[in-house]
């Protein structure tokens, strides 16, 4: 019998979390799900406070219990300040874009891709010709609308357009649940990388998939 619960030990070898098990099956996702009551736009400098909430709000759903708060909020302040922000959103070779509910005007979910030359890591291990995607955080409310999926197909469509051959991006290590989710858009795994949060080494892995 498939064991219910998967434990996770830090570089330290330390329990620090106790998560559901993932299942094994992998389902396929073919079916692009159409915009319906949601408008995607590009997001500009007004929207740097907007985009730090989403980023606080995010990481600490992903990291509560792995890292102390303290270190996860001076993570944040330090990797999503004003000034990192700004230096993005100038940067023409950085794209950011919000998924917006159109009956509250909400942000739903938020999407980053990079083109070649502006990307978090360059060198022999990241595959050539290729598109990164930083950031695709679906905000704990619309999860379960596909919209991840959305942004997923329109990344990719994007790659294609541009003449991209492939797509990379990094998942946290204990981030079954999207790691599951890049798996079933066909993304392989080929490498890793590591990132301090206060004093604990935290690994990302890197997927990555062909553009077609």
């Amino acid at each position: 019998m498939a064991p219910e619960h998967e434990t996770v030990i830090n570089h330290q070898g330390r329990e620090i979390a106790i998560i559901p098990a993932q299942s094994s099956h992998h389902k396929s996702s073919q079916d692009i799900p159409q915009l319906t009551g949601f408008t995607m736009r590009q997001a500009n400098v007004d929207d740097i406070q907007t985009m730090q909430w989403i980023a606080s709000v995010t990481f600490e759903d992903t990291f509560a219990g792995t890292a102390a708060q303290r270190d996860m909020d001076d993570f944040v302040a330090q990797a999503f300040s004003r000034e990192a922000l700004l230096r993005e959103l100038e940067n023409a070779k950085m794209h950011h874009f919000f998924l917006i509910n159109d009956e509250s005007d909400e942000v739903a979910a938020l999407l980053k891709f990079n083109d070649s030359g502006a990307q978090t890591e360059e060198g022999e291990n990241i595959p050539s010709h290729s598109l990164e995607i930083q950031r695709l955080y679906v905000m704990t409310a619309y999860k379960g609308h596909k919209l991840g999926s959305y942004l997923m197909n329109y990344a990719l469509e994007y790659g294609k357009r541009h003449g991209y051959e492939q797509c990379w991006l990094g998942v946290w290590e204990y981030n079954y649940a999207a790691q599951e989710f890049y798996k079933n858009w066909g993304f392989e795994r080929f490498s890793e990388h590591s990132f301090m949060v206060g004093e604990d080494n935290q690994t990302d892995f890197l997927f990555k998939r062909a553009i077609r």
